[in-house]
């Protein structure tokens, strides 16, 4: 963390008090008293409220302790004073990646020049920000897809059979009081389930984006993880006649295979793929980012 040493040229034109306090900050920190030597800055601030200096390392000790709300607030009032200091902006954009704002942190990233010594370093964070911003964006779009397709799955087994959805897991030898309501099995507790298939054994296979989880749910509804090396953003599922499992990893952008022992491998690098399928030896995927459906021949 970079203070400022010695006190700025301009100190004879600021009050004396501003002056000590200041000193008294340095004096703190370097004997590791943060928080006096936070409470100096701010009452040689509160004296001289234009005083740069002391925003600065203010601002810099708040962000090196976490303290980052207050680090924001201090690097904006810096930015009022110097809307130019493209240091401060640096660490302002800094400031507000790290408390989870992105999309702020995108605004004062790109402020910062070519000229500036930090535009590398931002342009390396920036890359950083947005590729967070498209992770979050595509789980939520695949927590809402999820949504809507159980909504209407169950919307449409209730208008066909005239009958409430169940919403507990009932296993196949527990007995039940009214037959008729066992035509909806739920298997609970899986986070933003995205994409499922089953074999001939009778498992099913559930992809989690949250979790970037395969899970297996035997006949009995047990679950067990059935894959996680390699998974990530998982969205579509498809099986093979091998018993061979497909994903749809969005987040990594490719396609993995899996086999019956769990083991995945890299089959296909694909941009954001979604939705896939399996027909006649070839594997169908739907690639989001660029409105297109691929077609890949698997074994022969």
């Amino acid at each position: 963390m970079t203070l400022i040493f010695p006190l700025c040229v301009h100190s004879a034109e600021l009050p004396k008090g501003a002056v000590d306090y200041y000193n008294a900050g340095i004096d703190y920190y370097q004997t590791g008293s943060i928080d006096k030597s936070i409470e100096s800055f701010k009452s040689a601030i509160y004296l001289a409220p234009d005083f740069y200096e002391a925003y600065y390392n203010l601002g810099q000790i708040q962000f090196a302790t976490n303290k980052l709300d207050d680090a924001i607030a201090t690097y904006l009032k810096i930015n009022s004073l110097r809307p130019n200091d493209e240091e401060n902006i640096y660490y302002l954009a800094q400031a507000y990646y790290k408390r989870g704002f992105l999309t702020k942190a995108v605004q004062y990233y790109k402020k910062i020049t070519p000229k500036s010594s930090y535009y590398m370093k931002a342009q390396d964070d920036l890359v950083k920000v947005v590729s967070r911003q498209e992770e979050l964006k595509a789980q939520a779009e695949a927590k809402k897809l999820a949504e809507q397709e159980r909504a209407t799955y169950l919307n449409t087994s209730s208008a066909a059979s005239g009958e409430t959805p169940v919403l507990d897991i009932k296993p196949a030898d527990t007995p039940v009081q009214n037959p008729t309501l066992t035509k909806v099995q739920t298997y609970l507790d899986i986070k933003a389930p995205s994409g499922v298939v089953a074999d001939n054994s009778g498992n099913i296979y559930v992809a989690s984006f949250a979790e970037n989880t395969i899970y297996k749910i035997d006949e009995t509804g047990v679950k067990t993880v059935f894959a996680k090396d390699n998974v990530a953003g998982p969205v579509g599922l498809a099986i093979d006649d091998l018993g061979n499992i497909y994903v749809a990893n969005y987040t990594a952008g490719n396609i993995l295979k899996i086999n019956q022992a769990g083991v995945g491998a890299v089959v296909l690098a694909v941009k954001n793929p979604y939705i896939i399928s399996i027909k006649d030896k070839f594997l169908y995927i739907t690639e989001q980012v660029s409105n297109t459906v691929l077609k890949y021949k698997l074994h022969e």
